[in-house]
């Protein structure tokens, strides 16, 4: 490929209008079956989270999740990403 070629990825492809539609809610990234969804990492982790307990429900199981950590962990974050999900 030359590199005339190349496209940068925040390009909009053929057919895409510019401001066409509005973006989607902030809280698509837990909800958005298909597409792209655009997430930080410990948001990913919340989205998995969730997708397992969807999948269990699909599944006609009743499961239950369980997330632990201690203070000051890398992910601490993370209990308050799963309260506001």
């Amino acid at each position: 490929m030359a590199p005339d070629d190349a496209k940068p990825l925040s390009a909009a492809t053929p057919g895409d209008a510019v401001g066409a539609s509005a973006p989607p809610p902030l809280d698509s990234r837990y909800t958005q079956s298909s597409g792209r969804v655009f997430m930080t990492g410990t948001q990913a982790l919340v989205r998995m989270l969730l997708d397992q307990a969807r999948l269990d429900a699909a599944a006609g199981l009743v499961t239950g999740g369980l997330v632990s950590g201690y203070r000051g962990s890398p992910l601490a974050t993370i209990d308050v990403e799963l309260w506001r999900a």
